[in-house]
């Protein structure tokens, strides 16, 4: 055994104590050891920046922007309350969950796929009276199972079709790989489903208690073409919210306080909502509904623009002891406020007819630089961002869906490779306005961790062949 052999084997056994112990970042272990076979000539420096160059990891970066249009449309929101529709069993909960869950993640990153739906995993739990622990592993599970089915499905599929490339062999197509990941997806769901419900742990929720937090009374309308007019209270997805509730409807002159969930919405209706701030964020993401105060429609700003943020009044704010109205706040401030809390306490009532006082906290919605603005203002004892609270643009969701369909289909009858119909996507998509340049940057500039290891992990994989540890 040579020299750079077991100085390739060393620096491979420490990359992985360091991953094991989770003391140092991935991305900062991957790094330390490309320099560190670099540094000790196992490879050149071409050989170590060619992984940041490889169709797999170019493709991951790519399809980052693709998850980023569909997320900032609304269009995974709208496939995912679609297709888990109303289970009302365990059983049936955990075979919705799994069919949905791992279609989207066989052509979407898993953790963008994760994250949105663990509020619909945890309005089930709520709703059939049981621990999330059942449901959340399975989600994860089948994240994971979905993401072996296609070669997008993840970032380890796109990595060996890039090395495949490298050595002349010719590419994956999309589905070459469901001939294996299908089995495996069925297998996995059906072990879960037979011996999940005996494995799993019974555990409490993390679910906000609405009694302890700062509440809000927030008020909605159905507008006119709106996709919840005449569906029940229950179909709409507005009968157990994850951070709020809904207390009651006015309809013309009438008003409902006993709000069951069989209740059909019509256009025209006025939903009383009382939760904590994140209710607001929560309700937005829901396609149909638009606040009923605050003037949100007369901001001069795009959707990607919007975001919602608190802010507690100073003893110096010009529009004390006024009514909300009289303070001209919108045109002051370029902000809507959708709700005023005292106290921890709501305040119901017309936004408009409020008389501010010193310490209220106001819940607004504004534009993303209101936050560098006026946060040493002396307007304002606080101002806090609500993290996450861009509004979906869900006039999109259509368009961006449609284009994500079409890169399936191109990709499947081989007209392009993988990284060519993806880079075509997200051109279509940024220039279509699905998605904005900063937004797509963003979501780019997250994930760059995980772009950083896949890259590094090329060289540490081209140092084990290059030294013969890989033979040996």
């Amino acid at each position: 055994m040579t020299a750079e052999m077991l100085f390739t084997l060393a620096v491979v056994v420490g990359v992985l104590s360091a991953l094991a112990s989770n003391r140092v970042p991935a991305e900062i272990a991957m790094m330390a050891a490309m320099v560190a076979v670099l540094i000790g000539g196992v490879i050149d420096t071409r050989q170590a920046l060619a992984g940041f160059a490889n169709a797999g990891m170019m493709t991951v970066a790519v399809l980052y922007v693709v998850a980023a249009a569909l997320r900032d449309t609304g269009a995974i929101f709208w496939i995912a309350h679609k297709l888990l529709g109303q289970p009302k069993t365990l059983l049936a909960s955990q075979m919705r969950l799994i069919l949905p869950t791992s279609f989207l993640s066989a052509f979407l990153n898993n953790t963008t796929v994760v994250a949105i739906m663990i509020p619909a995993v945890q309005e089930w739990a709520q709703r059939l009276k049981m621990s999330p622990s059942k449901l959340l592993l399975p989600l994860s599970y089948a994240a994971i199972l979905g993401g072996t089915c296609t070669l997008i499905g993840t970032s380890t599929n796109l990595v060996v079709d890039g090395l495949m490339q490298d050595r002349g062999i010719p590419g994956l197509h999309i589905f070459d790989l469901a001939w294996v990941g299908v089995p495996l997806l069925v297998a996995g769901s059906v072990f879960l489903m037979l011996f999940g419900r005996r494995l799993l742990p019974e555990r409490e929720g993390l679910i906000e208690q609405l009694e302890h937090a700062r509440e809000y009374h927030v008020e909605m309308v159905i507008p006119k073409g709106s996709p919840l007019s005449n569906k029940s209270i229950q179909d709409a997805g507005l009968r157990n919210l994850q951070h709020g509730y809904l207390t009651d409807i006015t309809r013309g002159a009438k008003l409902y306080t006993a709000v069951g969930p069989d209740m059909q919405l019509q256009e025209g209706d006025q939903l009383a909502f009382i939760g904590a701030p994140a209710c607001a964020r929560e309700l937005q993401r829901i396609n149909g509904l638009v606040p009923a105060h605050g003037g949100t429609h007369k901001l001069q700003l795009n959707h990607h623009q919007r975001c919602l943020v608190e802010v507690v009044l100073g003893a110096e704010f010009p529009g004390l002891n006024k009514t909300v109205k009289q303070t001209e706040f919108r045109s002051r401030y370029q902000a809507a406020i959708l709700s005023v809390s005292r106290g921890g306490h709501r305040l119901s009532g017309k936004v408009g007819d409020i008389t501010l006082k010193v310490g209220d906290t106001l819940l607004l919605e504004t534009s993303e630089t209101f936050v560098e603005q006026y946060q040493y203002r002396r307007d304002f004892m606080l101002v806090s961002p609500l993290r996450d609270s861009t509004p979906p643009n869900f006039s999109k969701a259509p368009l961006a869906t449609g284009i994500l369909l079409v890169m399936v289909v191109v990709n499947v009858l081989g007209f392009m490779s993988v990284l060519e119909v993806a880079l075509l996507a997200a051109g279509l998509l940024l220039a279509t306005g699905c998605v904005t340049v900063n937004r797509a940057r963003m979501n780019v500039s997250v994930n760059l961790p995980v772009l950083v290891v896949i890259g590094a992990a090329f060289a540490l994989g081209t140092a084990l062949e290059e030294s013969g540890a890989a033979a040996g």
